[in-house]
This record gives C-alpha cells, structure tokens and sequence, in this order.
C-alpha cells in the first residue's frame, strides 16, 4: 500500500485531490490517506463524488497534531492505526505533501521502502526521495503536488490540464439554476492581510444589490465583522449570510450554484476552480506567482495591485510590514466591480461542462 501525507489548511488539501486521483489511475496499491481532522469531511466528500471508483482502495486516518497525537509515542500509536486500514500489507511509498518535521518523523517510522517529499521540507532528510520545490517561479501548488509522483512514475503523464481535468467535488457534470445571478462572498481568512478592505467590500455589496444580485456570504468566523456591518448596512432580501453555518458538502453547493464566486486567497478559490466556476481571487500581501491562483484559465481572474512591497509573506503576515496594508485598501470596490459584471456578462445560461 501507500500513505499519503496532508494535514495542512483546506485550500491544500483540495488542491491534494489530483495527486491522489492521479496516483489511484497509475497504481494498483491501496491507498491511506493522513488527514487532519478538519478536513475529514472533505477527503469523505471527495470519496462519494471524483475519487468514488478508488473508495474501495482507500482509507482515511486522522492525525491530530495538537490533539490526540500531539506527544511523541503517539507517532508509533498512528503508525499502528495506519498499518491496520490494510492488514498485513507492507508500505511501499509515502507521499509527504505537507512538510512539516512532524510529518517527516511520521513518514520516516513507517519504514516504507520509499519515502519521498520536498526538497524544502523541515524534515528533508527523513525522505529517500527530495523534489525540488520553488516558491517563486509560477508554477502552480497542484502541479507541485503531482511532481512528487515522477519519483516512482518517471515516464507517466501527470498533466492536469485546466481544460480537460475532471472535477472531485463536483456533485454532476453540468449544472443548470434559473433566475437571477448569485455572486458568492469568501471574503475571510485566517491572516488578517488577506482580508480586503472593508468599505470597498461594503460599496462593493451595495453595487451588487441594487443591481439585483443575489448576494451569499460564505466563510467562518474570521469573517464576523465583516459580514456583520454588510447586513447591518445592507439589510436586503437578496443577502443571504451562510457564514459558519454550512458542512463542507452544503459550502461546494453553495459555490457550484453560483455564477461567480468573489474570495480572497483561500480554499474558495481552489473549490470554484475544481467545479469550473468563474472565480475572481484577491490578491494583497500575497501574489499568484506563488502557485495559489485560480488554476482553471476559464473565468477566472487574480487581482491585485503593482506595489513594490508585495508579496510581504508566503501565507500574509497578521500585520502589514510598512503599516499601511495598501495592498487591499487601494484595491477598489470599482475595479472588483468590474471584473465582477465581465464575469456576469460572460454567462449566458446557468451551465458549466466539465470534461
């Protein structure tokens, strides 16, 4: 069999899918998956829907690192855990998707014949196996993931393409919703820099409503300010607050009904791109070179501004470097705007095919 490591925020985990999609087509191995338990409901998801011929060949465990399994004898006490989903079935790979130390000393224990991760690792020498792995050359987090595959299929084609792929979330293939247009907001997110400004989303919001746009506010609870001054502000029938109120199976819903999905640099993205929704991603501290954009080419759309400070931090540091965090103050409701009504231009019935 082969375990595969993930236990990073949901926007990684999504964009694990492929890798996990692709590694079932090329191996007849069996398959366990190490989850955090925040994201156990999505591999769950994923296993009903795009991953559904593989269910039989794999299982999940959960790793709860500042948990369950946070002293140093629960690594052997997972192990265990991990070993039993296929009884007497010796590992033969491990992919380290995340690359923490943790995840390494895991990987390591396991005593696969190959151990194989990023060459950026904390833990890089815990593995057989180093991928090279840039930060700034624009390739995108996907891609990265399924280039720890070459390592054991080296002449295999592990193209994903934006075109063709398949979606793993997608509850059908084609889609169809009557009456008005729904944008759907993703506007929080768990570094404060990230998060736009709030009175350009508050203007924003209040275009979009008298223009008759059915307004859904999705995210958790690093959106309760936001989201609290839009419905105070913006009381209308056409608003509808989902914030922190949804399983992950009614959130992709709620994206794949929308005609276009308006987020921050989070998991939101990564699901409308996986369901081939238009998508419109903000981009502050943060810059989509760094392999986190929409990574589907149709409808989709990265903003952000030309300033010489950005990007300030891999993830978005809490608080801006320079003090004036322009980078989403200056990145106007008419600008977003903009691309948000292109996008609504752009869709002529309710429908999207994924091929």
């Amino acid at each position: 069999m082969n375990v595969l490591i993930q236990t990073s925020f949901v926007g990684d985990s999504i964009l694990s899918l492929p890798t996990i999609y692709r590694l079932m087509e090329l191996s007849s191995d069996n398959l366990v998956i190490v989850a955090a338990p925040r994201n156990l409901d999505l591999f769950q998801l994923a296993l009903s829907r795009g991953l559904s011929p593989f269910s039989n060949r794999i299982q999940i465990v959960s790793w709860d690192k500042r948990g369950e399994h946070r002293g140093f004898f629960s690594f052997f006490e997972l192990r265990r855990k991990i070993l039993e989903k296929f009884p007497g079935e010796m590992i033969e790979n491990v992919f380290c998707l995340q690359r923490s130390f943790r995840s390494g000393f895991l990987a390591w224990i396991l005593r696969a014949k190959r151990v194989i991760g990023f060459s950026s690792g904390a833990a890089s020498f815990f593995y057989s196996d180093n991928v090279p792995r840039s930060w700034d050359q624009g390739e995108h987090e996907l891609n990265k993931n399924l280039s720890l595959l070459r390592a054991v299929f080296a002449e295999a084609d592990l193209t994903w393409s934006s075109k063709t792929a398949l979606s793993i979330l997608a509850s059908s293939q084609i889609k169809v919703r009557g009456g008005g247009p729904i944008v759907s907001l993703s506007l929080g997110s768990p570094w404060p820099t990230k998060r736009w400004d709030m009175t350009q989303a508050l203007e924003l919001c209040r275009d979009l409503l008298k223009k008759g746009v059915t307004l859904r506010l999705l995210g958790d609870g690093t959106t309760a300010e936001l989201y609290s001054v839009i419905k105070e502000q913006l009381a209308s029938p056409l608003l509808e607050d989902y914030s922190g109120k949804t399983t992950v199976s009614e959130w992709v819903k709620l994206i794949e009904e929308s005609d276009v999905l308006l987020s921050g640099d989070s998991a939101a993205v990564h699901v409308a791109s996986d369901l081939n929704r238009p998508v419109i991603a903000l981009f502050g501290p943060t810059v989509p070179e760094l392999g986190f954009a929409p990574w589907r080419r149709s409808g989709a759309h990265a903003l952000g501004l030309e300033m010489a400070c950005r990007p300030c931090d891999i993830h978005g540091p809490r608080n801006c470097p320079l003090g004036h965090h322009n980078c989403m103050k200056k990145l106007s409701s008419e600008i977003v705007l903009k691309r948000v009504e292109s996008c609504l231009d752009g869709v002529s019935q309710k429908d999207y095919s994924i091929q």
